[in-house]
């Protein structure tokens, strides 16, 4: 039978020892855990800017698909006109409860054709409303250009 004492003190040391070289781990996972966070500050999306009278939409497409890649979410963008009665009508249906609700699981962004014709023309965006999924890699998953209907851009940002 083995006596309690000597298996008391070799716990007892081995917890010292532990304990030691704890605050030493935990000293160098603050620091590099710091570092990593320095280092992503670049990458955040910005608060949502509520885009286009969007709540939760972004304008800034290139730090979304940066967010959206190394988080591997999807992004949905919504090309529209200023004052423009067909991208006013899908606007309203992506406000709607249905419309958020799917807006909330993918990095969402809204772009104005007139305002940024570059990111418009890098996808291929010859009319407006468009609305375009994109996968965290930058692969179009679904899109749809012209008018559309409400459960039809629902439909597109749950897929």
């Amino acid at each position: 039978m083995i006596s309690a004492r000597p298996v008391i003190l070799a716990l007892s040391l081995g917890v010292v020892i532990l304990s030691g070289c704890n605050t030493a781990v935990q000293r160098h996972i603050r620091e590099r855990d710091f570092r990593n966070i320095r280092r992503m500050e670049r990458y955040n999306v910005p608060p949502p800017a509520d885009a286009a009278g969007l709540p939760g939409w972004t304008t800034n497409m290139s730090h979304a698909a940066v967010y959206a890649n190394r988080n591997n979410f999807r992004t949905a963008v919504f090309f529209y006109r200023n004052g423009e009665a067909v991208s006013d009508r899908v606007k309203s249906a992506l406000r709607s409860s249905e419309g958020r609700t799917a807006a909330s699981r993918v990095v969402a962004v809204a772009i104005d054709v007139d305002a940024s014709p570059q990111v418009a023309a890098r996808f291929k965006v010859k009319e407006t409303p468009a609305l375009l999924l994109i996968d965290p890699s930058g692969k179009t998953l679904a899109s749809h250009a012209g008018p559309m209907t409400k459960s039809q851009a629902v439909n597109i940002l749950q897929q």
